[in-house]
């Protein structure tokens, strides 16, 4: 009897690594040669990567992104680590990938590769009711200090745009930008649109000013360069979470507006 159980097991065995073989060889990719894919994020960003009430990490990618690994047979291991260093540490070999948030543009491309963009939302200035701003121009904002995330496509186009005509406070995580806005330190905040639906629209003294922005082609998986195989197979497994369903499903629970990039 315990022979015939091991045989079965060998032969279940056999099976799925042989559907895992056709798998990889019916999408042109080569079978992974990870069993774990870490994931560097820089957390809190919430709604996509922020901890729960009992510090679990959660958020819209981080759910995406275990529905992704569960897709490719592998385990996700979230590694939180500073935006500022969060190139350099994939480079370095800290972890495998990046699923946070990072905008796919032109000079991050010369350092790494990306997936398929996967979703994209429009920037925003907002600032306190009866600041009467009239607009986002050069002559609105001048002297101003605006807050920022260091690191980012907002930071990019504020120095592009502005230049000296405003004082830039950059931070190098959400809270900071909070923070100081919440404080009175800085005047105005340029971030992604649900940072300003999540924490500040509800309360009712904040508005937006000027119109919403498009910055850069969408978000991206990030990679090492030596990783094509892994960024091929990565962009499988998003095409079937968007094709599936798992994707509007995660994005339902964190938006009320469609961010998918088809």
């Amino acid at each position: 009897m315990k022979k015939s159980i091991v045989i079965t097991s060998v032969a279940v065995i056999a099976i799925l690594g042989a559907a895992a073989g056709w798998w990889y060889s019916s999408n042109q990719i080569a079978p992974l040669e990870y069993t774990t894919v870490k994931i560097g994020v820089d957390a809190p960003y919430p709604p996509y990567e922020f901890f729960d009430s009992n510090g679990e990490l959660t958020g819209f990618e981080v759910e995406l992104g275990n529905s992704m690994c569960s897709y490719l047979n592998i385990k996700c291991e979230w590694v939180v680590t500073p935006w500022d260093s969060i190139i350099d540490d994939l480079n370095a070999g800290k972890f495998d990938m990046i699923m946070s948030s990072m905008s796919i543009e032109s000079e991050r491309k010369k350092l790494v590769d990306f997936s398929d963009p996967y979703y994209s939302t429009p920037s925003v200035y907002f600032a306190r009711k009866g600041d009467f701003f009239e607009g986002t121009s050069v002559s609105d904002l001048k002297g101003k200090k605006v807050a920022v995330q260091s690191g980012t496509l907002q930071y990019k186009h504020l120095v592009e745009e502005y230049g000296d005509n405003i004082t830039i406070l950059t931070f190098d995580g959400w809270d900071g930008v909070s923070a100081s806005f919440r404080s009175g330190e800085a005047d105005v905040v340029l971030t992604d649109y649900p940072q300003w639906e999540g924490e500040f629209m509800l309360e009712g003294v904040y508005e937006v000013i000027g119109e919403p922005l498009q910055i850069g082609d969408g978000v991206g998986i990030a990679f090492r360069k030596s990783d094509e195989n892994l960024r091929k197979a990565m962009n499988k497994a998003l095409d079937n979470a968007k094709t599936y369903g798992d994707f509007q499903r995660f994005r339902r629970k964190y938006f009320f507006y469609d961010i998918m990039v088809k």
